[in-house]
């Protein structure tokens, strides 16, 4: 069975390394996998296996350079976690108002 891109969202920041790396690149613009081992104390391969999860994802993409690789944010990448919190709050939010309309009766 294949995976939607809310899962995979959610899998890929599962992870605390990944999700601080996400905020990373956020702050600091792209990188690539020696500078992000070097940053967060692990191993360029550990850095590379996060990487590759995040780019799976569609949150990070992979531009190489000669020999390296950086790794940006993609435009729109947090959209599928972002769409999913807005359903369920919408969800929720009409929950408590038909409570709310309830409790006034």
């Amino acid at each position: 069975m294949k995976s939607s891109p809310t899962d995979m969202f959610f899998g890929a920041l599962a992870d605390p390394n990944r999700r601080q790396i996400v905020e990373r690149l956020a702050d600091e613009g792209p990188a690539t996998a020696t500078v992000i081992a070097a940053e967060f104390s692990m191993s360029r391969q550990g850095a590379a296996k996060h990487l590759l999860s995040l780019a799976d994802a569609g949150i990070l993409e992979a531009a190489r350079s000669g020999r390296e690789v950086r790794y940006t944010l993609t435009e729109g990448g947090l959209e599928p976690g972002s769409q999913w919190l807005a359903r369920i709050g919408d969800r929720w939010d009409q929950r408590l108002a038909a409570l709310r309309e309830h409790v006034r009766d």
